[in-house]
C-alpha cells in the first residue's frame, strides 16, 4: 500500500487536515482495488476462454465421432459382410471345426 505524506505542521493536525489525509487515503485504496479486480476480471475471461477452447478440441472430436463414424465404418464393412455367416450357431460350427 502506498504512503501517504503528511503535512509537516508544528501543531495538530486540524479536523480538516484529517479528513484531507483520510480522503487521499480512501482514494489510494479505491486505485488499489481497482486494478486487483481488473485482474481478476481478466483471470476470469482468459478461465472462460480456456474452457471454450477444451471444449472444443476435446468434446468437439467425440460428439463428431459418434455422428460420423456410424456410417462410415457400415459403408467399409459392407464389401465384407457377404464373406461373414450371418448365423451365429454357423459361427459357433466353425469355431468347434477349428479346435478340433
Amino acid at each position: 500500500m502506498p504512503t501517504i505524506k503528511k503535512t509537516s505542521s508544528v501543531g495538530p493536525l486540524s479536523q480538516d487536515d484529517k479528513l484531507q489525509t483520510i480522503l487521499e487515503q480512501n482514494s489510494l485504496i479505491q486505485e488499489d482495488l481497482a486494478k486487483l479486480t481488473k485482474k481478476v476480471s481478466h483471470y476470469i475471461l482468459m478461465s472462460r476462454i480456456s474452457t471454450i477452447i477444451w471444449l472444443i478440441l476435446i468434446i468437439g472430436p467425440v460428439i463428431a465421432g459418434i455422428i460420423f463414424l456410424p456410417p462410415l465404418l457400415k459403408n467399409l464393412v459392407a464389401p465384407y459382410q457377404e464373406l461373414l455367416p450371418s448365423n451365429p450357431s454357423t459361427i459357433n460350427g466353425l469355431l468347434r471345426e477349428l479346435k478340433k
